[in-house]
């Protein structure tokens, strides 16, 4: 796409999903970005497409009865922002006499560069000194491109979602303002699962997700069947990889940005079990986060319970909710109060 997009604010996310729909339909080229912060609207996903396709995608979303709120200038705030943090930081590693390699790779990005594999690397086999200071920095950034405000999706178990049942979480989602649905698919339970029941969540206003690891082989067909925007695929196990690999993945994902919820980019990016805090592989964590917010600054980068609890990874912004045990609401709640504890509002692209 050019440099020259619009961003398409909604009301509502069912009206966000039947605007994307539609425009796919017709071949308008296009992607899922988050809102601005600060637009005031209520729904958190925004539509970009090309300046020049704006008129005719106005005129084809009213003949549809697809409510727009507003069209705003999208990408110079977001790239301005990021360049700013980054720059500031690199500046902050030049007084306190980081290394220089360091301090060129952070001064790369805040040229606007994509940032290579050398220079990911780089970033990525920080030594603590220089991990604290990228993660302040990608904490800045996550809080001023969302304006401190968290959006949350519900992972649920398919083991655990056939016995409460697709129509009993939607209806719980619905109450509670929730519209991001990532659901985990167990090994061999896909045969089972027919395409209507996900083409039924897909058309209640949900943004699906399917986590696939262990069906790699059915993931196209997830996504041209079920209505599923992204599906996930991959170890999940980011703190076990080396600097050189994990540089690997994070380039892939900067040159091969999926359809998936939100904005380009939707990570596994922790195990669901989070290591103790303060020890070398938690660190380990957080400085992946950093490093994919600064690199993927439009991203949805997700913590499960086991992270947010002990506080937000610096950089992700995205708290996974378990729709497992209690009422959803709880799960809500608890999140509500321990992201409020560190800054954050939680809200729903519902809401």
């Amino acid at each position: 796409m050019t440099s020259k997009e619009k961003a398409l604010l909604f009301p509502a996310t069912h009206h966000m999903l039947r605007g994307e729909s539609v425009l796919r339909r017709e071949g308008f080229e296009l992607r899922l970005v988050p809102a601005p912060p600060g637009s005031g609207q209520v729904c958190s996903t925004a539509i970009a497409l090309p300046e020049r396709s704006l008129r005719a995608a106005l005129e084809l979303l009213e003949r549809n009865g697809v409510e727009v709120r507003a069209a705003v200038p999208c990408g110079g705030w977001r790239e301005g922002l990021t360049a700013g943090f980054i720059g500031a930081a690199a500046r902050e590693a030049e007084e306190l006499g980081c290394p220089q390699g360091f301090v060129v790779a952070l001064k790369t990005m805040a040229r606007g560069e994509r940032p290579n594999k050398e220079v990911l690397r780089r970033l990525l086999e920080a030594n603590p000194r220089e991990s604290e200071l990228l993660q302040r920095a990608a904490g800045e950034l996550a809080r001023g491109l969302r304006g401190g405000r968290a959006v949350p999706m519900v992972a649920v178990r398919t083991a655990i979602l056939r016995k409460k049942g697709f129509g009993g979480l939607i209806g719980e989602m619905s109450e509670a303002g929730l519209a991001y649905l990532l659901l985990v698919v167990g090994e061999g339970e896909t045969s089972s699962w027919q395409e209507e029941d996900f083409r039924g969540v897909a058309g209640e206003g949900v943004v699906l997700a399917v986590d696939a690891r262990t069906h790699a082989a059915e993931a196209a067909a997830m996504m041209k069947r079920f209505g599923a925007k992204q599906v996930l695929m991959g170890a999940g196990q980011a703190r076990h990889l080396p600097p050189e690999e994990a540089a690997e993945a994070v380039s892939f994902l900067l040159d091969n940005p999926a359809r998936p919820v939100g904005s380009g980019v939707l990570l596994p990016l922790l195990d669901e079990e989070a290591p103790e805090a303060g020890s070398e592989e938690d660190s380990r964590c957080r400085l992946i986060a950093s490093v994919l917010r600064l690199a993927l600054a439009d991203a949805f980068i997700p913590a499960p319970p086991s992270s947010w609890r002990k506080g937000l990874p610096e950089g992700a912004d995205m708290p996974l909710l378990l729709a497992e045990g209690g009422p959803l609401r709880e799960a809500v709640e608890e999140a509500e109060e321990a992201l409020r504890r560190q800054g954050w509002t939680l809200v729903g692209s519902a809401r």
